[in-house]
């Protein structure tokens, strides 16, 4: 999380992806759109907007039972 945090900042402050990548050499290997796309979805479950459910195997909230 401390990564997301320190990207999230830089964002916030006017800090453009290409920029996050000449800082960081680990992010060289992501385009624009893949930071830009990590720092929203983290946003976004960070102030709870999107809940991704503990269990990775669950049945989706609108499927039906199907019986043999």
């Amino acid at each position: 999380m401390s990564g997301f945090s320190t990207l999230k900042n830089g964002a916030d402050a006017g800090v453009t992806a290409s920029q996050m990548r000449a800082m960081f050499p680990d992010l060289r290997k992501y385009s624009d759109a893949k930071i830009e796309g990590f720092i929203e979805i983290g946003t976004d479950m960070v102030e709870g907007a999107t809940i991704i459910p503990s269990a990775i195997f669950e049945e989706p909230a609108d499927a039906q039972t199907t019986t043999d």
